[in-house]
């Protein structure tokens, strides 16, 4: 999960910076829909 959050800071700092709560945000949300799934570990 640390890992998302890390790439997609840097994937999206040159367009903004966006905070590590929002991408959290997000991510439960594509979880929710089923775009992204947990793995065991998680």
């Amino acid at each position: 999960h640390n890992i998302l959050v890390t790439e997609v800071t840097q994937q999206l700092r040159v367009r903004f910076l966006p905070s590590p709560t929002i991408i959290k945000k997000r991510i439960e949300g594509l979880i929710e829909r089923e775009y992204l799934s947990r793995t065991p570990e998680d």
